[in-house]
């Protein structure tokens, strides 16, 4: 069952692992919204006759706390109906409204199965309610799955109790259609494709080319930045832009298709405050054999080292510094390009992920 409304990366990778055990005539069925339904008709990450989707039909996400109480009560006794009609063995909560999973781990299931995605702990869970309810589902279900170790290690921190009374496991890998995302022409281009939010610092790679253009008065040797994306750091990037008159250099738009913008440019930016790791943007970018620059935080260098990018601190000069060190070195940058192609083909794919679901977490 996926609770959010909204196509994201999480959302994309288990729809897919679906829609996958289906051609291989697996026994599981999918438990969706409405919204996210539309959305995955309309990215064909699904299709109109793959069976065993059940869409709960309701309008508003039942992943939100602030879902009203009637729908989250509908929204629970209709996914237990299915567990009930189709005698299910395995219930794995993806993304679901804590209130939601605390009804449904009240009964008789043989895995009950929580995903937890976020790479920050959720500070809405430090308190109040939904830390009652989040203590209430953790003493029920058998497994855990965690993004990566970063997020286990952080729940058994706060929780100590789970390292005794649950099975946590943590996800191999992740992936994408590497049909789809392959490599073009390629043209002098940097690029940060990401939610305009805080912890991304979009802000530093802005303030990078202008330490490049303005203050060191260096040349971008023909490259320009597109910052690709939309959020609350918007209003605010527009006006460095502006105030470092470096429009010439600097972009700022949205993708509605990302692999347009990945496979003709060269270097990938992703400069997160506390991990970039695993980013659906920067898998994309990485199969589109783009250069990365990234910042040294968290696992990080489970996708990026030195072998197909530069890892870098969270600091203007650095990037700056990153930045030169690629464009004023083609031969380099032409082999690291090539190295993160290589990279993501060989360890995130869609297999491992499904050997993960399988062999691990619904066994």
């Amino acid at each position: 069952m996926i609770g959010n409304s909204k196509l994201g990366g999480l959302e994309r990778r288990y729809s897919k692992a679906f829609a996958k055990l289906q051609e291989k005539n697996h026994n599981s069925f999918l438990v969706v919204n409405q919204d996210l339904y539309n959305g995955l008709l309309q990215h064909s990450i699904i299709s109109s006759s793959t069976p065993n989707i059940f869409i709960v039909k309701q309008k508003t996400s039942f992943k939100s706390f602030k879902t009203p109480l009637k729908f989250q009560l509908f929204a629970a006794f209709e996914i237990l109906k299915i567990v009930l009609k189709h005698r299910i063995n395995n219930l794995h909560l993806v993304q679901t409204q804590i209130l939601i999973s605390s009804i449904l781990t009240l009964f008789p299931v043989k895995n009950k199965i929580i995903t937890f995605a976020h790479t920050d702990f959720d500070p809405g869970y430090e308190r109040g309610l939904k830390r009652l309810l989040l203590k209430f589902v953790l003493a029920r279900v058998n497994r855990i799955d965690f993004l990566s170790n970063d997020i286990k290690n952080k729940y058994l921190k706060k929780y100590p109790l789970l390292s005794d009374q649950t099975e946590n496991l943590v996800t191999p890998c992740s992936y994408i259609d590497y049909e789809k995302f392959i490599p073009g022409e390629k043209h002098k281009t940097i690029i940060s494709l990401s939610r305009l939010d805080p912890i991304k610092n979009t802000k530093l790679l802005v303030e990078a080319i202008h330490i490049i253009i303005n203050e060191r008065k260096l040349s971008l040797d023909g490259y320009k930045c597109l910052i690709l994306g939309d959020g609350p750091c918007k209003e605010e990037l527009e006006e460095l832009i502006k105030r470092y008159s470096i429009g010439k250099y600097v972009e700022l738009g949205y993708a509605f298709n990302p692999v347009d913008y990945l496979k003709h440019s060269t270097i990938f930016v992703s400069i997160q405050q506390t991990n970039n790791y695993p980013s659906q943007s920067l898998i994309e970018a990485m199969a589109c054999e783009n250069a990365v620059i990234a910042s040294d935080v968290g696992e990080t260098r489970l996708l990026v080292d030195e072998q197909n990018g530069v890892l870098v601190e969270l600091n203007s000069e650095i990037i700056a510094d990153a930045i030169l060190s690629l464009i004023q070195n083609p031969v380099l940058l032409d082999l690291l390009r090539l190295n993160s192609r290589s990279k993501v083909l060989c360890t995130h794919t869609i297999e491992n992920f499904l050997g993960y679901l399988v062999n691990s977490l619904y066994r």
